[in-house]
């Protein structure tokens, strides 16, 4: 999955404008032209902060909105998503891209909707659908709906018609279903209910990484820097081919920490962490005769080990 187009409007020093990216872009153009705005907006768009500042505000009168397209959409991307929710979210699928609209409002709180293909004839939407059948029982109220509503389709009703509500629309969504690729567009609307969550784990991780003057900062790597980052995105992909390091790192772990393996719990922890144990536990029960010790030392990971006040130094020749 890659951000393929990108809309920003109102945001910083952008009135309007728009990016389309391929797998390696490059913004050029002279100081203050806004080249780091466009970073900050895919950035403010991606991890959708709850609420934005009045200083990224182009005009505070007018809502600050983005619109990103994401291409080339898979079935490994989905499967970040809540099982429950994968469905919900391939249904917003345009072929393999997914287009979704972020909208801030000066101190209201973001909103985040997704573009979709919908009828061009409004009657054909959901909510006009709805409110067509609102109130509409028994087979000759339905006939009616259809024929003041819907009469092109009066023609494919079984001979029996329906009774129901929820059988006239299934029967309605396979007719509108039918039409041809041209009878749609394009349409802004909510999020399916209860996705919004789902969506943060389907969407890339945007690293923005600001020019500083001190790059020694910036290189830590420490989970707050944005190198951290990239690292630990690195370890993540890499886990398969990790294999023998991890195995010796739980191999560490058991010589400083009771495990637990099935339903018991194992103690083949070092003589001298028991002995360390032991002492501490007989100078607080000259005090406290009742009180235990039990020692626990954080499991060592790779990660954690390389994160730990670990800098790596860039040359140049």
């Amino acid at each position: 999955m890659r951000l393929h187009q990108f809309f920003i409007k109102n945001f910083r020093s952008l009135r309007g404008q728009s990016f389309e990216s391929c797998r390696f872009s490059c913004l050029v153009g002279e100081n203050n032209a806004g080249k780091s705005s466009v970073l900050q907006a895919a950035a403010t768009a991606l991890n959708r902060p709850a609420q934005l500042a009045a200083s990224h505000f182009y005009d505070p009168r007018s809502p600050v909105e983005f619109e990103f397209c994401l291409a080339d959409v898979d079935d490994r991307d989905l499967a970040r998503v809540a099982e429950e929710n994968r469905q919900r979210i391939a249904d917003l699928l345009v072929g393999r891209t997914l287009t979704f609209c972020v909208r801030y409002t000066l101190g209201d709180k973001v909103s985040l909707t997704a573009k979709r293909l919908m009828p061009a004839d409004i009657r054909y939407r959901p909510e006009a659908i709805d409110a067509a059948f609102a109130g509409q029982k028994g087979a000759a109220a339905i006939i009616g709906v259809f024929t003041n509503a819907f009469p092109e389709f009066v023609g494919a009703l079984p001979s029996a018609g329906f009774t129901t509500q929820r059988d006239s629309k299934a029967f309605l969504r396979e007719q509108i279903a039918l039409l041809r690729k041209e009878q749609f567009v394009l349409h802004e609307g909510p999020l399916p209910s209860g996705i919004s969550a789902s969506i943060t784990s389907l969407l890339p991780e945007p690293i923005y990484i600001p020019a500083v003057k001190n790059l020694n900062d910036e290189l830590k790597t420490t989970q707050s820097t944005s190198f951290g980052r990239l690292l630990g995105l690195l370890l993540d992909d890499m886990a398969p081919d990790l294999g023998a390091i991890n195995e010796s790192l739980s191999a560490l772990n058991t010589m400083f920490n009771r495990v637990v393996e099935g339903e018991q719990e194992v103690d083949r922890r070092h003589v001298k962490v028991r002995d360390l144990e032991s002492l501490v536990e007989a100078y607080l029960g000259e005090n406290f005769p009742s009180a235990k010790v039990q020692l626990h030392i954080p499991p060592p990971e790779l990660k954690t080990i390389l994160n730990r006040n670990g800098t790596y130094f860039v040359s140049q020749a």
